[in-house]
C-alpha cells in the first residue's frame, strides 16, 4: 500500500532556489493540515506533489512560470528541484527526484526539464536507481503508487482552479470520468476488435463463396486425372489384345460354316423323330387309360355318338339353368329380409329413444312442481302435494318470483349505499386526527434536533474549558518556554558540529577521480574487445568448419560400417566397391529377378487357364446338380417318397375301383327304387304274406315291411351324396394320374444326370485339381528364388545412396580442411592472450567498482543532505515551539467567553426540554384517538362485508332457482306440443308388420333350397353318362393319331440314313465356343478402344481449362485461409463480448459504489434542507456514433423529495464546492485502494459556517473509519484557521504546517502545534 512521507521543494514558484531556501514538509498519518494566507504558496505544495508523481506542470505555466523567476534573484539561470519520499504498493521505499532549469533570455524565460531519477530501496536493503534515460519515470510512479494518472490529476492532487470539475460542462466532465475509468482505451480496443472482425468476416464471406467452386474444380480435376491414367492403360491393353485375336479367328471360320450346315440337317431330322416318339408314347398311354376307364364301349358310328352327347349336354344345361334361377331367387329374398331386418332395428331404436324422452319429461315435470312447492311460500304461492300444476300456474309463479328477485336487488343496493356513507364519515374523522398528530410530531422532532445540537455544542465548550483550565493550572506556558530554549540550544550545537561537511566533499572528489581512472581502463578493454569482435566472425567460421568436419567424419565412419556389413556376402569385406561396380551388381540382380519373374508369369498363366477350366466344370456341376435337385424336388412334391412308376400303377388301380363303385351306386339307386315300389304296393294291399323281392323270404308282420321300406328310403336318400363323393374323389385321382404321367420325362432326365453326367464332371474336376497342385508347388519354388533375389537387390539398392554419401562426404571433408587452413592464415595476430570471456569479466569487475564508488558518492551526498535536513528540522522545532507558545497564550484569554456561552446554552437546553415534554403530552391522546377510529373503521368494514355477502348469496340462489324452473317449463312445453305418445304407438305397429314379413320370406327360402337339392341329384346322373360318352370319343381320336404318327416315323428314319449327330454336335460346339469367345473379346476390344480414345481426348481438353489447372493447390490455400480466418473471427467475437461485459459490469459496480458513498457523505455534511442527497447519473450513449462504440455521459443530479434535477446551473457556489468535495472523496474511496492519499485545497471556499462544520465532522468520520489503514493520508490546505481548529479538536493531529512569506517574498514552511491557533489569533 503506497503513501507519501516527505517532500523537499527548491526553486518552485515562490520557494527560493538556494540550498538555504530548501523547504521540507513531512506528511503525517492520517491527517496533515497546511495553513497560510492567500499567496503564501500553499497550492504550490499540491502542484509539487502532482509534478513529482505525474511529471505534469500546472496550467498556464508556459515560459517557466512554474520555476522561481531568475530576475528576483538577479541570476540568468535558476534550477528547481522537487524530491518526494514515499512507499510503493509493495512496501518498498522510493525517492523520486525531478528537476528543471529556467534560463533568462533577452525577452523570455526558457524552461528545460532536467534528467530525473527514481531511487528504490528494496526490502532486502538493496538500492536501485532508475534514471529517466533508462525508463519512463511517469509510468514508474503510476505503477509504484497503484493509481492511474487521471486519478492522480483529478482526484488525489486536484488543483484549486479545477476542484469544481464535476459540475463543469458535460464534455469536460465526460472526458475526466472516461479518463478515471480508463474507458477510452477499452472503447478503442472494442472498436479495433470489431473493425478487424469485420474485415476478416468479409474476407471469409468472399472465400466461402469461392470455396464450393474451387472444391468442385479440385475434385473434378483429381477425378479426371485418375480417370485419364486409367483409360490410357486400358486403351493400350485393349489395342494389343485386338491384334492377337485377329490372328486366332481366321482358321476357325471355315470349319464352323461346314459343320454348321451338316449339323442343321441332322438336328432337324432328330428333333422331328424325338417329338414324334414322345407323342406316340403318350398317345398309346392315353389310349389304354381311356379303354380302362370306359364302362360301356360305344359300338355305333361317330355321328350317332355326337348326337347322343348333344342330348346329354342339353339336359345338363337345363338343370343348371333351373338351379341358377332358384339361387337368384334365394339371394333376392335374402336382400329383402336384410332390408326388413334393418327397418325393424331402426323402429326398435326410435321406440327406445321415445320411451326415454317420455320418462325424462315426467321426471322434469315432477322436479319443477317440487321446486315450486318448496319456494312458493316466499311469494305466498301455496300448492298441495297431490295437485298437478298446470302451465298457467307455472307461468304465474315465474312472474311473481321474478318480481321478488328484483325487490331483493333494490334492497341490496340500498343497504350497500348506507354502509358506505357511514364508512366515509369515519375515514374523514381519522384523516383529520392523523393530520393534527403529524403536525405535532414534526414540531417535536424539530425541538429534539435543536436540543441535540445545543447539547453537543455545550459538551464541546465544556471540553475546551477543561483543556484550557488544565493548561493554566499545569503551567504549560512555562513548559513551552523551556521547550523553546532547549530547541534553540540544540540548533546552536548542530550548527557548530557541521564543520565536517567539507571533509565529506573532499572524499567525494577523490572517489570521482578514482571512477574516472576505472572508466579509462574500461574503455581500453572495450577497444580490445572490439578488435576481437571484428575477427569473431572468422573465428566462428573456423569453429563451425571444424565441427562440421568432425560430424562428417562420423557420418563417413557410420556409413562405411553399414556398407561393409551389407556387402560382405558379395565379396567386398575388406574394400568398398566403386559406384560403377555397385551399379553393375545391381543390374545383374535385376536381370536374375526378371528371368525368374517371367517363368513365374508363365506358370501363373497356365494356372489361370486350369483354374478357369476347373471353375467352368464346377459351374456345370453346380448347374447339373441344381437341375437334378429341382427335378428331385418336383418329383418329391408330387410322389413324395414313393417311386413314380409304382405310384402310377397304384393310381390306375384306384381309378378303376372308383369307377366300379360309381357304377354300383347308379345300379343300387335303380334297384332300391324298384324294391321300395314293390314293398309299397304290398303295403297298400296289406299283404304281409307276400315274399321279399330280393331273398323271397316271407314277412311275419306288416311292420317289418314298413321298417324295411323306411330303411331302403334312407339309404336311397344317402345314395346321391355317396355318388357325388365318389365322383369328386374320382376326379381328383384322375387329375393326379395326369400329373404323374407328365413327370415321366422328368424321371428319365433325372436318371441320366445322376448316372452319367455328374460322375463324368467329377472325374474331370479331380484331374484338373491334381495339375493345379503341381503347378502351385513349382510356383512356390520360383517365388522363393524371386524373394531371395529381391532381398539381394534391395540390400544393394539401399546401400547405393550410403556409398554415394561416403564418397561425397570424403570430398567435402577435404574441401573443408583446405578452407579452414586458408581462414587461419588470414587471422591477425593478437598482442593480448586473454579471451573474450576474460576481457568481459575484467570489464564487469571495473563496472562493479565504478558502481560501488558511485553508490558511496551518493551516500556521502545524502549524508550532507541529512545534516542539512537535521538543521532544517531543528529550525522547524524552534519555530513550532514559538507557535505553540503564541497559540496557548491566545487560547487562555478565551476562558471567560466560553463560560458565558456555556451558561446561555444551559438555559436554552432547559427551555427546549420543557417544550419537548409538553409536545409529547399533547401527542398521547391524539394517538389513542387515532387507534380508536381505526378499530371502529375495521368493525364497519367487517359488518359491511358480512351483510352484503349474505344478501348477495340469497339473491344468487333465488335467481338460480328462477332460471332452473323457467328452463324446465320450456322443455315440458316443447314435449306437450310434439305429442310423443302418438308417435310411440305408430312405431309399435310398424315393428309388428316388419316381423310378419320376415317370417314369410324365410319360409319361401326353405322351399327353394329343397328344390335345388333335387335338381343337383338329377344333374349327377347326367354328368356320369356325359363323361362316359366323352371318353368314347377321345379313344377314337387317339387311335387315328397313332396310325398317322407311325407313318411319319418311317419317313424320318429313311431320311437319316444312319448319320451320327452326337459327334457333329461335339465338334461344332467346341469350335463355336472358341470362335464366339474370340469374336466377343475382339468386339469388346474394339468398342473399348473407341470409347477410350474419345474419353482421353475429352479429359485432356477439360484438364487444360483454366479452372482445373493447379486446382488442388488453389483450393487447399483457400480452405486453410478460410478456416484460420473463421477461427480468428470467432475468437475476436468472444473477446469482444467478454471485454464489453467486463466494461459494463465494472462501470456499473463502480458507479453504484461511488453513489452510495456520495449519498452518505452528503447527508452527513450538508446542513440545508432543500437537497436530500446528490448522485452521479451515467447513461450509455451508443446512438450517436455507431453500434460498436460504447460511450457514457455523466451528470450530477440533486434529489429533493421525489424530484431529481441537474445540479449544474441550479445550485449555489457553496453547494457546488461541497458537492465537488464529496464527489472527490467518493472517487478516492473507490479508486484509491492501493493509494490512500487525498489532498483538499481550500475546501471551505464559498461555504457557510454550518456547512464548514459539517464538512469538518465528515472528514473526521472518514479519518475514524480509515485510521486503521496504514496508507491513509488526508492533506488539507486552507486559509480558514477555524476549520483547522475544528479538525484539530480530534485526536488524530497534534500539529499543523504554516506557510508564510518572508520580507524577500520567499515561502517558508513551519511546523506548529495545533493548540497554538487560538493564541496566535489573540496575539494578532
Amino acid at each position: 500500500m503506497s503513501l507519501i512521507k516527505k517532500m523537499s521543494i527548491l526553486g518552485i514558484r515562490s520557494f527560493g532556489p538556494k540550498n538555504d531556501d530548501r523547504q521540507v514538509i513531512q506528511f503525517q498519518h492520517p491527517l496533515t493540515l497546511i495553513v497560510g494566507p492567500n499567496g503564501a504558496g500553499k497550492t504550490t505544495i499540491i502542484e509539487c506533489l502532482k509534478y513529482a508523481t505525474t511529471g505534469d506542470h500546472p496550467q498556464n505555466t508556459k515560459g517557466g512560470a512554474f520555476v522561481h523567476d531568475p530576475k528576483l534573484v538577479l541570476e540568468t539561470e535558476v534550477k528547481a528541484k522537487v524530491q518526494l519520499l514515499c512507499t510503493n504498493v509493495h512496501g518498498e521505499t522510493i525517492t523520486v527526484e525531478r528537476g528543471m532549469v529556467a534560463i533568462q533570455k533577452q525577452k523570455t524565460i526558457q524552461c528545460k526539464t532536467l534528467d530525473g531519477v527514481i531511487t528504490k530501496i528494496k526490502k532486502n536493503g538493496e538500492e536501485v536507481q532508475i534514471p529517466s534515460k533508462c525508463a519512463n519515470i511517469n509510468r514508474e510512479m503510476v505503477a509504484s503508487l497503484g493509481v492511474s494518472t487521471a486519478v492522480l490529476e483529478n482526484v488525489i492532487f486536484c488543483h484549486q482552479e479545477d476542484s469544481n470539475w464535476p459540475l463543469s460542462e458535460g464534455k469536460s466532465v465526460k472526458q475526466k470520468f472516461d479518463d478515471i475509468f480508463e474507458a477510452t482505451r477499452y472503447i478503442k480496443a472494442l472498436e479495433e476488435l470489431r473493425k478487424v472482425q469485420k474485415d476478416k468476416k468479409s474476407e471469409i464471406t468472399r472465400l466461402k463463396g469461392e470455396m464450393p467452386h474451387l472444391e468442385i474444380y479440385c475434385k473434378t480435376a483429381k477425378e479426371k486425372t485418375e480417370q485419364l491414367q486409367t483409360v490410357q492403360t486400358k486403351y493400350d491393353t485393349a489395342e494389343q489384345s485386338a491384334r492377337d485375336l485377329m490372328v486366332d479367328l481366321q482358321p476357325l471360320d471355315g470349319d464352323i460354316r461346314r459343320l454348321r450346315q451338316q449339323q442343321d440337317q441332322v438336328r432337324e431330322l432328330q428333333s422331328k423323330r424325338q417329338t414324334i416318339d414322345s407323342r406316340l408314347k403318350q398317345m398309346l398311354t392315353d389310349k389304354n387309360k381311356l379303354k380302362s376307364r370306359i364302362r360301356n364301349l360305344f359300338k355305333g358310328t361317330d355321328e350317332e355318338l355326337n348326337t347322343l352327347r348333344e342330348e346329354e349336354d342339353m339336359g345338363l344345361t337345363n338343370i343348371k339353368e333351373e338351379v341358377d334361377q332358384l339361387n337368384r331367387n334365394i339371394r333376392k329374398i335374402d336382400d329383402e329380409v336384410a332390408e326388413l331386418t334393418k327397418k325393424k332395428l331402426d323402429y326398435s331404436t326410435k321406440q327406445g329413444q321415445l320411451q326415454s324422452e317420455i320418462e325424462a319429461c315426467e321426471l322434469k315435470r315432477q322436479k319443477r312442481d317440487d321446486l315450486i312447492r318448496n319456494h312458493g311460500d316466499k311469494i305466498e304461492f301455496i300448492v298441495s302435494e297431490e295437485e298437478v300444476l298446470t302451465t298457467q300456474q307455472v307461468a304465474d309463479f315465474l312472474q311473481s318470483f321474478g318480481k321478488h328477485c328484483e325487490e331483493e336487488e333494490n334492497k341490496l343496493a340500498s343497504v350497500k349505499s348506507q354502509l358506505e356513507t357511514e364508512l366515509r364519515q369515519v375515514e374523514d374523522e381519522q384523516q383529520e386526527v392523523q393530520q393534527s398528530e403529524t403536525e405535532l410530531r414534526v414540531r417535536t422532532k424539530h425541538v429534539k434536533d435543536t436540543l441535540i445540537q445545543k447539547k453537543e455544542k455545550q459538551a464541546k465548550n465544556l471540553r475546551e474549558l477543561s483543556r484550557l483550565k488544565s493548561a493554566s493550572e499545569n503551567d504549560e506556558l512555562e513548559n513551552l518556554q523551556t521547550k523553546l530554549e532547549n530547541a534553540q540550544e540544540k540548533l546552536a550545537e548542530a550548527q557548530k558540529c557541521g564543520g565536517n561537511v567539507e571533509e565529506i566533499r573532499l572524499e567525494i572528489k577523490r572517489l570521482l577521480r578514482k571512477n574516472m581512472q576505472d572508466q579509462q581502463t574500461r574503455d581500453s578493454i572495450e577497444k580490445d574487445l572490439g578488435v576481437l569482435h571484428k575477427t569473431s566472425e572468422t573465428r566462428m567460421k573456423i569453429s563451425m568448419m571444424e565441427k562440421e568436419i568432425e560430424s562428417k567424419e562420423e557420418v563417413i565412419a557410420d556409413n562405411k560400417k553399414i556398407c561393409f556389413d551389407g556387402l560382405s556376402d558379395f565379396g567386398f569385406s575388406t574394400k568398398l566397391p566403386t559406384v560403377t561396380t555397385l551399379d553393375n551388381l545391381l543390374q545383374e540382380k535385376e536381370e536374375s529377378s526378371k528371368n525368374i519373374r517371367n517363368k513365374l508369369d508363365d506358370k501363373r498363366m497356365e494356372l489361370g487357364r486350369l483354374r478357369e477350366k476347373r471353375d467352368m466344370i464346377h459351374t456345370q456341376t453346380k448347374e447339373k446338380q441344381s437341375r437334378m435337385n429341382d427335378l428331385d424336388e418336383s418329383l418329391f412334391e408330387i410322389c413324395g417318397s414313393q417311386d413314380l412308376v409304382s405310384e402310377i400303377t397304384m393310381m390306375e388301380s384306384q381309378i378303376e375301383d372308383l369307377q366300379e363303385s360309381k357304377g354300383l351306386l347308379h345300379g343300387t339307386q335303380h334297384l332300391f327304387r324298384d324294391y321300395i315300389k314293390k314293398l309299397k304296393s304290398k303295403d297298400d294291399h296289406n299283404d304281409s304274406d307276400a315274399p321279399c323281392p330280393l331273398c323271397h323270404r316271407a314277412f311275419e308282420d306288416i311292420s317289418e315291411v314298413l321298417e324295411l321300406t323306411q330303411d331302403l328310403e334312407k339309404k336311397l336318400e344317402m345314395a346321391p351324396k355317396k355318388l357325388e363323393s365318389r365322383m369328386k374323389e374320382l376326379k381328383q385321382k384322375e387329375e393326379r394320374y395326369k400329373m404323374l404321367l407328365e413327370q415321366k420325362p422328368v424321371k428319365s432326365e433325372l436318371d441320366v444326370l445322376s448316372g452319367k453326367t455328374l460322375p463324368t464332371l467329377t472325374s474331370q474336376a479331380e484331374s484338373i485339381e491334381s495339375k493345379i497342385s503341381n503347378i502351385e508347388e513349382e510356383m512356390e519354388g520360383l517365388e522363393a528364388q524371386l524373394e531371395s533375389s529381391r532381398k539381394d537387390k534391395n540390400v544393394v539398392k539401399s546401400l547405393h545412396p550410403k556409398l554415394l554419401v561416403v564418397y561425397s562426404s570424403e570430398k567435402e571433408v577435404r574441401d573443408l580442411k583446405r578452407k579452414t587452413k586458408v581462414l587461419g592464415d588470414t587471422m591477425p595476430t593478437l598482442t593480448s592472450r586473454k579471451t573474450i570471456d576474460e576481457l568481459n569479466q575484467e570489464k564487469k569487475d571495473l563496472s562493479a567498482a565504478v558502481n560501488k564508488n558511485s553508490q558511496i558518492i551518493d551516500q556521502k551526498r545524502r549524508e550532507i543532505e541529512d545534516k542539512n535536513e537535521k538543521l532544517n528540522q531543528l529550525r522547524e522545532e524552534v519555530n513550532a515551539a514559538k507557535e505553540e507558545k503564541v497559540n496557548l497564550t491566545g487560547q487562555l484569554q478565551k476562558i471567560e467567553q466560553l463560560r458565558e456561552e456555556q451558561e446561555n446554552l444551559s438555559v436554552e437546553v432547559n427551555k427546549l426540554k420543557g417544550e419537548f415534554a409538553e409536545n409529547e403530552e399533547k401527542r398521547a391522546p391524539l394517538q389513542r384517538r387515532v387507534e380508536d377510529i381505526k378499530k371502529r373503521r375495521a368493525s364497519l368494514d367487517r359488518n359491511k362485508e358480512r351483510k352484503l355477502s349474505q344478501m348477495k348469496l340469497e339473491l344468487q340462489n333465488g335467481r338460480k332457482i328462477f332460471d332452473e324452473i323457467n328452463e324446465m317449463a320450456k322443455e315440458i312445453e316443447v314435449y306437450d306440443e310434439n305429442n310423443y305418445d302418438l308417435l310411440a304407438e305408430k312405431l309399435r305397429k310398424k315393428l309388428s308388420s316388419a316381423e310378419s314379413k320376415i317370417s314369410y320370406k324365410n319360409e319361401q327360402q326353405q322351399e327353394m333350397r329343397k328344390a335345388i337339392g333335387d335338381l343337383q341329384n338329377k344333374s349327377a346322373s347326367f354328368a356320369d353318362r356325359q363323361r362316359d360318352l366323352e371318353d368314347n370319343q377321345l379313344l377314337r381320336e387317339r387311335e387315328r393319331e397313332v396310325v398317322e404318327v407311325n407313318e411319319q416315323i418311317s419317313q424320318i428314319m429313311s431320311q437319316l440314313g444312319g448319320e451320327n449327330s452326337d459327334k457333329i454336335e461335339r465338334e461344332l460346339n467346341a469350335l463355336s465356343k472358341k470362335y464366339q469367345s474370340i469374336e466377343k473379346e475382339k468386339e469388346r476390344c474394339a468398342v473399348r478402344q473407341e470409347g477410350f480414345r474419345e474419353t482421353m481426348s475429352l479429359l485432356k481438353r477439360e484438364l487444360n481449362q483454366n479452372n482445373y489447372k493447379n486446382a488442388d493447390s488453389v483450393y487447399r490455400d483457400c480452405l486453410v485461409r478460410s478456416t484460420v480466418l473463421t477461427m480468428a473471427a470467432d475468437d475476436l467475437e468472444k473477446y469482444y463480448k467478454a471485454l464489453d461485459r467486463a466494461i459494463m459490469q465494472f462501470h456499473k459496480t463502480k458507479m453504484d459504489e461511488i453513489n452510495k458513498i456520495i449519498r452518505e457523505l452528503w447527508q452527513q455534511t450538508y446542513r440545508g434542507r432543500d437537497i436530500d442527497y446528490i448522485e452521479i447519473c451515467s447513461s450509455d450513449d451508443t446512438g450517436s456514433l455507431s453500434a460498436t462504440r460504447r460511450t457514457f455521459n455523466y451528470r450530477v443530479v440533486m434529489h429533493a423529495g421525489n424530484v431529481a434535477m441537474d445540479m449544474r446551473g441550479r445550485c449555489s457556489a457553496g453547494q457546488k464546492v461541497l458537492a465537488s468535495i464529496v464527489i472527490r472523496l467518493a472517487l478516492a474511496e473507490t479508486f484509491c485502494i492501493n493509494c490512500g492519499v487525498l489532498a483538499l485545497d481550500e475546501p471551505t471556499t464559498n461555504l457557510d459556517r454550518d456547512n464548514i462544520e459539517g464538512l469538518a465532522e465528515a472528514l473526521v468520520d472518514i479519518i475514524e473509519s480509515r485510521q486503521r489503514q496504514r496508507n491513509f493520508q488526508l492533506i488539507v490546505i486552507t486559509h480558514d484557521e477555524e476549520f483547522v481548529e475544528l479538525l484539530g479538536r480530534s485526536s488524530y493531529v497534534d500539529h499543523f504546517f504554516r506557510v508564510n512569506k518572508d520580507d524577500s517574498g520567499k515561502s517558508h514552511i513551519m511546523r506548529c502545534p495545533i493548540r497554538s491557533l487560538g493564541a496566535e489569533e489573540q496575539f494578532t
